[in-house]
């Protein structure tokens, strides 16, 4: 695995998996790694998802409600 973007100061890395057009981002929400496929093969596009879903988890976490189920 190759990081090719990091955002939010490292605490969400995009890279691409062997085998796979995708891109995938892994979110740092408190301690935990969260690992997500982006669905796209467009770095923006995964940038942009990756952001998006960074926000809807942090705002869970801060509210207590479980990031993962």
């Amino acid at each position: 695995m190759r990081v090719i973007s990091q955002l939010q100061n490292g605490s969400i890395c995009i890279y691409k998996r062997e085998k796979s057009p995708y891109y995938q981002t892994r979110i740092k929400i408190g301690k935990k790694w969260i690992k997500i496929s982006t669905g796209t093969d467009d770095l923006k596009s995964a940038e942009d998802f990756s952001l998006t879903k960074y926000q809807e988890l942090k705002f869970k976490y801060e509210l207590n409600i479980p990031v993962i189920s």
